[in-house]
């Protein structure tokens, strides 16, 4: 009786210690900016695999881009709803111009969006891309 309980025990502190900040693979569907799409010209529709690391704090996409996050990832806390994170935009456009994308963890919705750094303050432009993503099991 002492061994079962002990193995119950054991067995309960192990699956405790799981790893719940595994990378998160989503399949995202809609238009890409020129920089980041697979194809020559941009402004097609296609499907990229996005993973986001919750270590790291980043969101890859399968092409290289990557967009590293300003704030902390808390999918424990009840009211997080959107990953976000933020490249330098060095293609072209204004010297200090950044890319960021944005997702919604429930509804799968995405979008990029630009802004421009400004002594003023900065500048937010409109969303452009819109996407469409799903959660998908890890893809090698």
């Amino acid at each position: 009786m002492k061994k079962l309980l002990g193995i119950l025990v054991l067995g309960l502190l192990l699956a405790g210690c799981s790893d719940n900040e595994s990378p998160i693979f989503m399949e995202c569907t809609g238009i890409f900016p020129k920089e980041i799409s697979n194809t020559i010209y941009g402004g097609y529709t296609e499907t990229q695999l996005a993973k986001i690391d919750l270590r790291k704090r980043k969101i890859v996409f399968e092409t290289g881009a990557e967009y590293i996050s300003d704030g902390k990832w808390d999918t424990a806390d009840h009211d997080f709803t959107m990953f976000r994170g933020i490249r330098e935009y060095p293609a072209y456009g204004p010297p200090d111009s950044r890319e960021h994308f944005s997702i919604n963890r429930f509804t799968g919705d995405a979008w990029f969006f630009y802004s421009i750094k400004k002594k003023e303050g900065n500048i937010k432009l409109p969303p452009t891309n819109k996407l469409k993503c799903k959660r998908v099991d890890r893809k090698l």
